[in-house]
């Protein structure tokens, strides 16, 4: 897998592989979650993309119709007790027009007749005005292309990542999103922070959904009124209300394998698991021991390592998935980032996983490399280097000279060395 990304936040161009563990380190401020966010936003986007099209024509019918027939409740108490008590009622007719969408794009007529046919099911007869604008706003929703609701779909998800701010402020150039899987490919060019054309050869591109991980506060879930981007609603939905994987029996034990030398890691640090509480359902613990500890109430560190270790006992990180670690290694000191970082480097060996991990510690990077070298996956490591170059973000494949970075992300302790024997 490849993103290329252009023009998008700090970024002036980047063209990063993901085929088994990326890295991309520097210092702050390099545009290294700019990557990170359009990976996310286009994965999970664009994951059951004909699914959501589809709903949202659906949703759009449904306020259509129901607008329409409110105003009918005054002459009929009877409809109003009958159609708006049965919650189905409009979504079902919403679901045969969807379901006839060929039929009706090309024949009004034909839609006229099925509005009309529905609600004498229910003993109403609507106004023929009223049958000739429902009718007629429905077909402009049918009309609509799947092409813009899917770019309407990607610029809202999109500004809710970047907080309205899409393409790079400094130029006045449209911002590329490119993502290439294998021989197909999704192109989106964005100018004025929306999504203007998608170009694309497979309708069947994105199988599976993204993770993002870059807040351990997450787990807290104490969001009140502030506005959270979606990657974090995302995962508080997989960790905390997402039902258990429904593998069978058979793919159970498969899995329970693959995850036997990662649990043995993992158990060094985080032995216990996340459970809803005793006291209140609406909280969550860590169980260990019998004993239950109100998940808050964790270390910023072991938060971490009890966010991976729930994701894997859910199966929310799957075969050949996508999972993005942004800074993993901020709250954890030197011992932990590196039992952290080979258990990445064991979730990518066992389930073939595309990992996009973003650091400036030079610890977890060089843990990163052993490790990979260690369990045989050296050949599936990508390391790139996060650079300022005036005003934007650039980025350098330095797979073949890794030593760049090191250098870079050891020269402020030089700095500091040079400072100590300055005056000597």
């Amino acid at each position: 897998m490849e993103i290329v990304v252009k023009n998008i936040g700090k970024v002036k161009e980047a063209n990063i592989k993901i085929n088994g563990i990326t890295v991309i380190a520097g210092e702050n401020d390099t545009g290294k979650s700019t990557i990170s966010k359009a990976l996310f936003t286009v994965f999970n986007s664009f994951y059951n993309i004909n699914d959501k099209v589809k709903q949202q024509r659906k949703r759009s019918i449904e306020n259509i119709i129901n607008k329409h027939t409110v105003n009918e409740i005054d002459f009929d108490e009877n409809f109003f007790n009958t159609f708006f008590k049965n919650s189905n009622s409009i979504n079902l007719i919403a679901n045969t027009i969807i379901e006839n969408f060929a039929t009706y794009i090309k024949d009004n007529n034909k839609l006229k007749n099925e509005i009309l046919n529905y609600f004498k099911n229910f003993d109403l007869k609507l106004k023929n005005s009223t049958i000739e604008d429902i009718s007629q706003k429905i077909g402009v929703i049918l009309n609509i292309s799947n092409k813009e609701i899917e770019s309407s779909i990607l610029t809202d998800n999109l500004n809710n990542e970047f907080n309205g701010q899409i393409n790079n402020i400094f130029i006045n150039e449209k911002g590329i999103i490119e993502i290439k899987l294998k021989n197909k490919q999704l192109k989106f060019i964005i100018s004025n922070d929306k999504v203007e054309d998608i170009e694309k050869t497979s309708e069947t591109i994105i199988t599976s959904e993204a993770v993002y991980l870059d807040d351990p506060f997450i787990i807290d879930k104490n969001f009140d009124n502030e506005k959270i981007s979606n990657h974090k609603i995302f995962l508080v939905n997989k960790l905390f209300y997402d039902d258990e994987s429904t593998n069978n029996n058979v793919e159970k034990i498969a899995i329970s394998k693959k995850l036997e030398n990662i649990y043995n890691r993992l158990n060094i640090v985080c032995p216990g698991n996340m459970v809803e509480s005793n006291k209140n359902t609406n909280d969550f613990s860590y169980r260990f021991n019998n004993k239950e500890l109100d998940i808050k109430n964790l270390s910023a560190g072991l938060k971490t390592f009890v966010i991976l270790k729930t994701l894997l006992e859910k199966g929310i990180l799957e075969e050949n998935g996508v999972i993005i670690l942004d800074e993993p290694e901020i709250h954890l000191h030197p011992a932990w980032q590196v039992i952290f970082a080979e258990l990445i480097v064991l979730i990518q060996k066992e389930f073939n996983m595309h990992i996009l991990l973003n650091t400036h510690s030079p610890y977890f990077l060089n843990a990163i490399e052993i490790y990979a070298e260690k369990h045989n996956i050296k050949e599936k490591c990508n390391f790139y280097s996060a650079y300022l170059s005036g005003q934007f973000s650039e980025f350098k494949d330095v797979t073949d000279n890794i030593e760049e970075i090191y250098y870079k992300l050891a020269r402020p302790f030089q700095d500091l060395e040079n400072e100590r024997y300055s005056d000597d």
